[in-house]
C-alpha cells in the first residue's frame, strides 16, 4: 500500500510518499509532479469557474 499526498501551498508543491513500512519520503520542488499537480488544480479552477458562471445565468 502506497499513499501519496500532494499539498500545494503558494505554488510550492511538496509530495509525501508513505510506503507500507510507514516511512515518509518527502520530495520538495519536484518539477514533473509539480507541473502535473498545477495542471490538475488549473482544471479544477476552470470547472469551478464554469459552474459559477452557470449559476449566474
Amino acid at each position: 500500500n502506497i499513499r501519496i499526498e500532494m499539498v500545494n501551498v503558494e505554488r510550492r508543491t511538496s509530495v509525501n510518499i508513505q510506503d507500507s513500512n510507514n516511512e515518509i519520503i518527502q520530495h520538495s520542488n519536484n518539477e514533473i509532479i509539480q507541473d502535473l499537480f498545477y495542471l490538475d488544480s488549473f482544471h479544477l479552477y476552470m470547472l469551478y469557474l464554469k459552474i459559477f458562471v452557470f449559476y449566474l445565468k
